[in-house]
Formats: C-alpha cells, sequence, structure tokens
C-alpha cells in the first residue's frame, strides 16, 4: 500500500488536551494544599509535645509564609524569637513577612539585627536590600546586594537585583537632568 493512501491520523484538538491539562493542575494544587496541611499539622505536633522548640515555629512560620498567611507567620516568628532571642534566621523571615506586607521599616530593622547576629549570611543582606529597593531607597540596595554577592559570589539574584537597581537608579536620574 502506498504511504499517500493512508488517511492522515485525527489530532487530538485542544479541547480534549486542556480539558485533561486542567485536570492534571486541579490535581496538583490539591496534592499541594494537602502537603501545606500535612506540615502545618507536623510542626503543630511538634510545638504541642516540644513548645520550647524554635525550630518548630520557625518552621511553622516558613509554612504559614509560603501558604500567604503572613499574620500567621509573623506570630510564629514571634514566638521562634521569643525563645531563642539570637535566632538571626526567624528574624530574616519575619523581615519577609512584613517586607511582603508593605512594613518595609519593621522588616529592614528585622534584617539589620538578622545581619548583627551573623553578619555572614547574605539572605539578609539580598532581603534588606529589597526592602530599601522597595522604598525607593536604591543606593542603599547596591549597597546591600554588593554585600551579598561579597558573601556568596554566585548569588545570581543578588546580581540581577543590583542590575535592575543600577537600571533604575539611572533611569530616575536621567529623568531629572
Amino acid at each position: 500500500m502506498d504511504t499517500q493512501d493512508k488517511e492522515p491520523k485525527p489530532v487530538v484538538g485542544n479541547e480534549v488536551s486542556t480539558g485533561r491539562t486542567q485536570r492534571k493542575k486541579r490535581v496538583f494544587w490539591i496534592l499541594i494544599a494537602a502537603l501545606f496541611g500535612v506540615l502545618i499539622i507536623t510542626f503543630l505536633c511538634v510545638i504541642v509535645i516540644l513548645p520550647i522548640l524554635p525550630l518548630a515555629y520557625n518552621n511553622l512560620g516558613k509554612t504559614y509564609y509560603t501558604n500567604g498567611n503572613l499574620d500567621g507567620a509573623i506570630s510564629c516568628f514571634d514566638k521562634a524569637i521569643q525563645l531563642k532571642p539570637d535566632y538571626a534566621e526567624a528574624y530574616n523571615n519575619r523581615g519577609n513577612a512584613y517586607d511582603d506586607k508593605g512594613d518595609h521599616d519593621r522588616a529592614i530593622t528585622d534584617y539589620d539585627k538578622a545581619i548583627q547576629l551573623d553578619p555572614n549570611g547574605a539572605e539578609p543582606y539580598f532581603n534588606r536590600g529589597l526592602a530599601f529597593s522597595n522604598k525607593g531607597d536604591l543606593d542603599k540596595a547596591i549597597h546591600d546586594y554588593d554585600q551579598a554577592i561579597q558573601l556568596k559570589p554566585d548569588y545570581a539574584k543578588a546580581y540581577y537585583n543590583r542590575g535592575v537597581s543600577y537600571d533604575t537608579w539611572i533611569q530616575l536620574a536621567s529623568a531629572t537632568e
């Protein structure tokens, strides 16, 4: 039989594949929601068993933060800091939650404390740079990105944000001339 005599096979239309894709996406997000639920329950159980464990509060706070519950996250980070006042990671995490809420000054205060407690951590410098950038203080943002890069030379996000800050700074300087 000649290949020209073969009838072309029907191609599955977008409607069928889109419906299947939508179902897969729904299942994926249901599984993600279930995973967050399991994480929250796990951290709550640890807190009930060991209520003096700041790591459990910090991890629960990170889970709330990732899930978009900023107030719940801040509450957990507060408790972690109360239990361990020198917990740099909890200050950094609380700063992220404050910055996402738009309270950049409180975020910067928390990043300052995290840097004071752990001056070799690149993340608090990077995050403080974001907060300064959100406030429009590009000089301080660039300085913090420089610090983050100095501490972690492969910190791609810091290079990128520093470049964006420089570009914005140049555009603003050009606009005022």
